[in-house]
């Protein structure tokens, strides 16, 4: 029972994280003619869609004005080497 106290607890820790980075980060994004001036961010997620899906759920219904393109965990070698390319190349999220 004391290690899934731990896990609510890191999993808990995290979600307000990514909340917290969410809202300031909201203004970074690029604007797209496509998107009726919406600001678009992206956000490459450590966790699954299970896990952190509420979150950015509520962040887009808090700020309609921003579309959030969303691209969900994977297992943790895979998300690291898939952002470490990202961040050596141009594709680099907004938010990870």
């Amino acid at each position: 029972m004391k290690m899934f106290n731990k896990t609510a607890t890191r999993v808990a820790v995290a979600t307000v994280a990514s909340v917290a980075m969410l809202l300031p980060l909201a203004a970074c994004g690029s604007n797209s003619a496509g998107d009726s001036g919406k600001t678009s961010i992206s956000f490459y997620s450590y966790f699954k869609k299970d896990q952190i899906g509420a979150v950015v759920e509520g962040f887009s219904k808090a700020n309609p004005d921003v579309k959030i393109d969303v691209q969900y965990g994977q297992d943790p070698q895979q998300y690291v080497q898939t952002l470490q390319t990202r961040l050596a190349g141009s594709g680099a999220p907004t938010i990870f």
